[in-house]
């Protein structure tokens, strides 16, 4: 087995991940009747010049935690 294999995504996974956190931020946004978007914990690493900004703030944020 590899020891140096990084956890690599591909567009597809962020495409897919993205689609998620979209479903689950829309959901949220019509239970609390306002826009969730920029409230949950990863979205301190939040880029809206990329292509799938919520995928990209999650990874970050969870590549801070290890």
């Amino acid at each position: 087995m590899a020891k140096n294999v990084k956890n690599v995504s591909t567009e597809k996974d962020d495409e897919e991940i993205q689609k998620r956190l979209d479903v689950k931020k829309w959901l949220d946004s019509e239970q609390a009747n306002k826009d969730k978007c920029g409230s949950y914990i990863y979205c301190q690493y939040c880029n809206k010049d990329k292509k799938y900004p919520c995928a990209y703030a999650l990874k970050k944020f969870n590549d801070k935690k290890k």
